[in-house]
């Protein structure tokens, strides 16, 4: 799961009944809050006693942060003059997946760069670990 993935409850746990225990990240019932836990294993505890006999199993949840796709080129509306347009480049992060667009639509750029970029509001998905972050609204503008 990711570091910005939402609030859900730990299920299928046998025999029933039990609690959970572990970190701030998660509450007796077994709703885990990811943005309470730390980028890794977070241990969990399930608890239940049963005919006077008390058993725990413990477990990890393991949590992948996001991406962090820095933009590289300027942070304002990017310029360019003539026809060949620009290049707008985030922060390579190995093993990351880029999906650019302008606007809505994808563009061929598979990298952390796109080159030529021309007139129009630009995005980037960039994906590691099952967690995505876009950076979104990045501006050029040709003369």
């Amino acid at each position: 799961m990711c570091e910005n993935s939402t609030v859900f409850t730990i299920t299928g746990t046998t025999p029933a009944g039990g609690t959970w225990s572990g970190g701030s990240y998660i509450d007796s019932t077994g709703k885990f809050t990811p943005s309470s836990g730390s980028i890794g294993a977070n241990s969990v505890t399930y608890t239940v006693t049963q005919n006077g006999c008390t058993s725990s199993k413990n477990a990890d949840v393991t949590i992948n942060a996001n991406p962090n796709p820095a933009l590289l080129t300027a942070t304002a509306d990017l310029d360019y003059c003539g026809i060949a347009g620009t290049t707008i480049q985030v922060t390579n992060i190995a093993g990351a997946t880029y999906v650019w667009k302008k606007g809505t639509v994808a563009q061929a750029a598979t990298t952390n760069t796109i080159s030529s970029a021309t007139n129009g509001t630009y995005s980037v998905d960039v994906t590691l670990n099952g967690c995505t972050q876009t950076e979104t609204d990045i501006v050029v503008t040709g003369n």
